[in-house]
């Protein structure tokens, strides 16, 4: 099967048309078209604009025909929840970091006070 048939199918999958599609992903119908029709093969102007409109199409079964038409959601969760708690992560890694500097920081301030307050009692 072709990258063009599967891209007809992918239309039908999703109860769409290549008007449609074409408006949404911002291509026009002709070249929609033609590369469902096998005319031209399609291009990246169609490709990428298709997977940031269309997240859960599966490109390595539309370029090559490999795995399934969509990809599992369940799948895309999973991931989605492993970024989150990496990110959870590297935030919690930074408020330490603040908590730290702050500490210092007040160490310092009250270091600095004690010298001045020094400076006072001796130009006193």
């Amino acid at each position: 099967m072709s990258i063009n048939q599967r891209l007809k199918i992918f239309v039908k999958n999703i109860n769409s048309n290549p008007t449609a599609i074409g408006t949404k992903i911002g291509v026009s119908q002709t070249s929609l078209l033609k590369a469902i029709k096998g005319e031209t093969l399609p291009s990246s102007k169609i490709l990428v604009p298709l997977k940031e409109n269309y997240p859960n199409l599966n490109m390595n079964w539309l370029l090559i025909g490999q795995g399934d038409m969509l990809l599992d959601e369940t799948g895309d969760l999973e991931e989605r929840i492993r970024q989150r708690d990496k990110m959870i992560q590297i935030l919690e890694a930074s408020v330490k970091d603040l908590r730290d500097t702050v500490q210092l920081q007040k160490k310092n301030l009250a270091e600095k006070d004690k010298q001045i307050k020094k400076l006072k009692e001796l130009t006193a």
